[in-house]
């Protein structure tokens, strides 16, 4: 059995029987999962990002991020200390605006990361495969249908 997987972002692999040729390796989806997390480590905006979200023992490092994000913003707006009072009033221990303007800053930075990685990602792919996906729709070097382009061998 020869399974052939062409150009998937950039990569060309076949794969002949898949548990004898990579130890450790169960089937098909575990070589389609290292095949993501290489893309993710290719792709991520900032690049340090693909590292952490890809790597299981990061987890801590990632989680850390925002706890000191927000440990720095309570402790340079004067806020780290707990607030007196009877009642608990959140806004009092963390300012409201402080918050919207954390989280609206990191959507916002997100959501361009997340543009400039998928710019990326089509940019290798249709360099890679010699492929036009801008419309939607796979068209060859000279407009070609995408059927022309694929493989036969499955």
């Amino acid at each position: 059995m020869n399974l052939q997987l062409t150009r998937i972002s950039g990569f060309a692999i076949t794969v002949t029987t898949v548990q004898n040729t990579v130890r450790g390796v169960q089937g098909p989806g575990d070589v389609l999962g290292v095949m993501r997390q290489k893309v993710i480590k290719e792709n991520a905006v900032p690049a340090f990002m693909g590292n952490v979200v890809t790597d299981p023992k990061k987890t801590l490092v990632a989680l850390a991020i925002p706890f000191v994000l927000f440990l720095a913003v309570l402790g340079l707006t004067g806020h780290l200390g707990i607030p007196e009072g009877d009642k608990i009033v959140y806004s009092k221990f963390f300012p409201i605006s402080f918050i919207e303007i954390i989280f609206i800053s990191a959507v916002a930075l997100t959501g361009i990361s997340y543009l400039i990685s998928l710019n990326g990602f089509w940019t290798k792919m249709s360099k890679q495969n010699g492929l036009s996906y801008s419309k939607g729709i796979c068209s060859g070097p000279r407009g070609d249908s995408s059927r022309d382009f694929y493989p036969q061998e499955i």
